[in-house]
């Protein structure tokens, strides 16, 4: 018999792992857009961790110029041969 799934909230979150198709070297990502990574990661705990993971080894990219205040950087990055710390 089938349960109902038990929502998490945000904040019960320690780490949260983020996909990516580029990161900058502030951590600030570009995704696979509609925001809703940001709109999460905006609820999280301030001391949560916010992790990128990227398929590509070409990261970090040159700053990113369109940059929202709504956008939320990443504190790392993990690439298929490094991890970047921001």
């Amino acid at each position: 018999m089938a349960t109902a799934a038990t929502e998490v909230p945000p904040a019960a979150f320690d780490a949260v792992l983020v996909p990516l198709l580029a990161v900058d070297e502030t951590g600030h990502r570009v995704g696979y857009g509609g925001g809703f990574y940001d709109r999460f990661l905006a609820q999280c705990r301030p001391d949560a961790q916010f992790i990128g993971i990227s398929v590509l080894d070409d990261a970090p990219v040159a700053p990113l110029a369109d940059v929202l205040p709504t956008d939320v950087p990443l504190h790392a990055c993990l690439l298929p041969y490094r991890i970047l710390q921001f």
